[in-house]
């Protein structure tokens, strides 16, 4: 079983109990899942009052993606700060070592 673990840039928001993907990450991790059995992306999750001052980017629901089944999305805690950064290093480092 082939499977690849990538750490993105933030590009997850969640609204509600659905988390959005960025939509031209979204069409790339179709693409690794066409290549790999599994494909586990980690991405911080975009706070939304910070998502308004961001470009208009477009979104995609998670439920939209086309091998959904061969994808593990893990959402990161936003630590767009040295503080917030070292509050969460720990943690991140359990969570990704999957």
């Amino acid at each position: 079983m082939s499977s690849i673990l990538l750490v993105l840039p933030p590009l997850y928001r969640r609204i509600n109990d659905t988390l959005y993907i960025e939509s031209q990450a979204a069409n790339g991790l179709d693409r690794w899942a066409e290549n790999f059995d599994q494909v586990v992306a980690a991405s911080q999750v975009i706070p939304e009052s910070v998502v308004e001052d961001w470009p208009p980017w477009k979104w995609v629901s998670e439920h939209a993606l086309l091998h959904k089944d061969r994808l593990r999305l893990v959402e990161l805690p936003w630590a767009c700060s040295v503080g917030a950064f070292l509050s969460n290093y720990r943690p991140v480092k359990r969570l990704l070592r999957l």
